[in-house]
């Protein structure tokens, strides 16, 4: 169970910015007296992890070296004695950015996509967790293939703006397969919690290709998933880390830009340094949801080089509506997921990852909380209604809650929410959280948040 008041009470403490008020005021004025700050490109960052324990075992310590916020490379010799290598950049193929613009809504969605097997073979990727094929079809297939539009000619085309991998949804192909349809493949996709703060480029959320390497996997204690664990569930376990820990990558990225927006419109100096400490944060989680990955599947994969990326708006509300999109809503039901699968977590490793992802992302949510208070207060109803606003569209409608998954269980014991908890998560958040905070940007709250029910099926 989550404890959602005092997750209220930590984020509510992030709203009095008065101290942030009159260091923000003097911002602007020094800023235009002093020489520009360094790019953020130019920084670099030496990252100790502190030794996170499991029972009477240990994460190992270890260190990331020469880290650059946006565009991070990690140097650990207890894991491989290559380093990563990300001074290029690798520009996105174009027709994997959508258009026009819009605001994408990190909580966690899961969207279903069926076609045929004639097509989901040609998106066939061969960085996956699991490389046999379910009921002749893919485990995983991705996104960002362009694909010919003979093969697309009567189907839906994979789904937009919700994340660039599809993972074989078995029960549902297995449904199709009893029905008599031996030709259809049905997958999920998402954008599994936890996930960090998303980086959405063109409003989509973007993450980093994969490529064969354990540089970026941490080193967990040598104590391997209960071996009753399914070797399906198993794997999909597997790859939902590997996910997480390819969104966690691009929250590095993400934080680097905020700060460099946050710069831009003269925010205090606090706010700049609490960005920088976030995108840290980052680098440890990415590591640990590789390796975890790693321990599950058995096979190392790790991250490529991210597009390159630039400041957006340099307009306040703009800055604000970004924020409370992916730090307000996004990092708070991230940290929310994380809490209550660490909360559920059997699995030893698992729960102590997500101990550490869960303390971290509250912090994150609560930087976000206090960037958008100081905005609403320097800005005044200009932010705040658009605020509001944007809430009014994001915030979720009533509807039904998918069906538990059969491994709902098995998946908790390891530290993953299921579709239907993930939607449960997302619900209680906006309505334990993000909606009394944000009543408290403009007075006290009107209710005491209440704990949540527990997520597994009865």
């Amino acid at each position: 169970m989550t404890d959602f008041a005092s997750m209220h009470r930590r984020l509510r403490r992030a709203l009095d910015v008065s101290s942030l008020l009159v260091l923000g005021a003097l911002a602007p004025a020094c800023a235009a007296g002093q020489e520009q700050e360094p790019d953020a490109k130019s920084k670099t960052e030496v990252v100790e992890t502190e030794v996170t324990k499991v029972d009477d075992t240990k994460l190992d310590d270890t260190k990331t070296d020469d880290t650059k916020l946006d565009d991070t490379k990690t140097d650990d010799t207890k894991l491989d004695d290559t380093k990563l290598d990300d001074t290029k950049t690798v520009e996105p193929p174009p027709d994997a950015i959508p258009h026009p613009k819009e605001r994408s809504r990190p909580t966690c969605p899961t969207t279903q996509w069926c076609a045929p097997r004639s097509l989901v073979e040609s998106m066939r990727t061969e960085f996956a967790i699991a490389s046999e094929d379910v009921e002749g079809c893919p485990r995983v297939v991705d996104g960002t293939i362009r694909l010919d539009a003979k093969l697309l000619e009567g189907h839906e085309p994979p789904p937009r703006g919700v994340s660039q991998r599809g993972s074989l949804n078995v029960d549902t192909t297995k449904a199709k397969r009893t029905e008599g349809d031996t030709e259809t493949c049905c997958y999920d996709w998402t954008i599994p919690c936890p996930g960090g703060r998303p980086l959405l480029i063109d409003g989509r959320p973007w993450i980093a290709a994969l490529r064969a390497g354990h540089g970026w996997s941490a080193r967990l204690p040598e104590l391997p998933p209960s071996s009753a664990l399914p070797p399906d569930t198993r794997a999909r376990i597997g790859e939902q880390w590997l996910h997480d820990a390819l969104t966690e990558h691009a929250s590095i990225a993400s934080f680097a830009r905020a700060r460099e927006e946050l710069r831009g419109i003269g925010a205090p100096l606090a706010l700049l340094e609490a960005c920088e400490r976030a995108a840290q944060d980052e680098v440890e989680h990415a590591r640990l949801c590789f390796g975890l990955a790693e321990r599950y599947g058995g096979r190392a994969l790790e991250p490529t080089a991210l597009p390159e990326i630039s400041p957006r708006s340099a307009d306040p509300r703009e800055v604000a509506l970004d924020t409370f999109v992916e730090g307000c809503v996004g990092e708070t039901i991230a940290a929310v997921c994380a809490r209550r699968a660490a909360g559920e977590a059997t699995d030893p490793v698992a729960r102590a990852v997500l101990e550490r992802i869960a303390d971290d992302e509250t912090e994150h949510a609560a930087l976000a909380w206090r960037t958008v208070a100081w905005l609403v207060q320097r800005e005044g109803p200009r932010v705040s209604m658009a605020i509001a606003a944007l809430a009014d569209e994001l915030r979720p409608r009533d509807a039904e809650l998918p069906e538990a998954s059969p491994d709902a269980a098995w998946l908790l014991d390891h530290g993953r929410l299921d579709p239907r908890a993930l939607a449960q998560a997302r619900m209680h958040t906006w309505r334990e959280l993000i909606d009394p905070l944000l009543a408290a940007l403009g007075g006290p709250t009107t209710s005491a948040p209440a704990r949540a029910p527990s997520l597994r099926p009865s």
